[in-house]
């Protein structure tokens, strides 16, 4: 989406102690990765850059809490496709946030997906990581972002943040190291590929070989004792929409960092897969929805989509404010 993060900062002033230390110990030595003595060399994306000057500024006060980040990632969303910059599209929860918060409307990203979230993650041009963005990674492929790059969870855990990511992750995944569990993240509920039908879960750039169509919806993380486990795959989910999976997901997520990890600030991407193709709409948001209206059926369908991916916004942001959570959080908005 040429232009178009959003920054929105709720933050108080109460300090929060970590445990991040023996968090950080007790990590499988697969999933280890090397600190890296000049952090802000290797910030060169803009949302990186947010996020080194937030936790820079928490280092050198430490009287401050670390925010509770979110970041907010559509899938092929264009410039006309959320409400402050259409008409045709509704985004209400979206829209509001905007409106309290900072529109950058030079954000430029990627031209593909693998680019964009190769750039974002480990704030480098991705030519330099092997990823360029004339073509995104196809499934199966035997590489991804470089295992050799620290990336942004892997530095917000060390700071003590616990970290998950809901949704798409198409940076590799044909070696342990590759997936996102070794990379920082503490957990991951989603695909792995670029792209799926929304309700079988079929990662559809496998289907035309040899008939074979590839399940993949699945939930990894980081047991107790800091190994990764990745043979939890979501067969009952087979049939359920991605929104609906990712919303689910996320507010489980919520709910236990407050119960459990409310010392700890959170880290969480939630990265739909909205409204990246097929568009494949759940009926509430087509047929009855606030898009009904439009008079291009193929139009009315995007707009759907987006508009389910803003009501499974609303009721994030709705349920980190039930739980508490929602007043030290930096909200961040782009697409890829």
């Amino acid at each position: 989406m040429n232009g178009g993060m959003v920054l929105n900062n709720k933050i108080n002033s109460e300090p929060v102690h970590s445990n991040r230390n023996q968090e950080h110990s007790k990590l499988s030595h697969f999933c280890r990765h090397k600190k890296p003595y000049l952090l802000l060399l290797i910030l060169l994306s803009s949302l990186l850059i947010v996020t080194a000057i937030v936790l820079l500024a928490w280092g050198l006060t430490r009287t401050k809490p670390r925010p509770h980040i979110l970041l907010i990632i559509a899938d092929d969303m264009g410039w006309a496709d959320v409400g402050w910059h259409s008409s045709d599209i509704r985004t209400p929860a979206l829209t509001e946030m905007a409106k309290r918060g900072v529109i950058l409307n030079q954000f430029y990203s990627q031209p593909t997906c693998s680019a964009s979230r190769a750039a974002l993650m480990s704030g480098r041009y991705p030519f330099k990581l092997g990823l360029p963005g004339a073509r995104p990674l196809a499934a199966g492929r035997k590489t991804g972002l470089p295992t050799n790059n620290t990336i942004l969870a892997n530095l917000l855990q060390d700071e003590g943040y616990r970290t998950h990511m809901v949704g798409k992750w198409h940076l590799g995944f044909h070696t342990l190291k590759h997936t996102p569990v070794c990379r920082g993240f503490h957990s991951f509920t989603g695909f792995y590929n670029g792209m799926q039908d929304y309700y079988l879960h079929s990662a559809s750039q496998f289907d035309i070989v040899e008939g074979v169509k590839a399940y993949d919806m699945r939930t990894d993380y980081i047991d107790e004792q800091g190994n990764p486990v990745l043979d939890n795959i979501l067969w009952d989910k087979n049939g359920t929409h991605n929104n609906y999976i990712f919303n689910e997901r996320a507010l489980e997520i919520v709910r236990e960092h407050s119960e459990k990890y409310n010392e700890d600030p959170l880290f969480l991407v939630m990265s739909y897969a909205n409204p990246h193709t097929p568009i494949q709409v759940p009926d509430q948001f087509l047929t009855s929805g606030p898009n009904s209206d439009l008079t291009n059926p193929l139009r009315s369908k995007y707009a759907g989509l987006i508009t389910a991916m803003d009501s499974s916004v609303y009721n994030l942001t709705q349920e980190m404010e039930r739980v508490g959570l929602w007043e030290d959080t930096l909200v961040i908005f782009m697409s890829d």
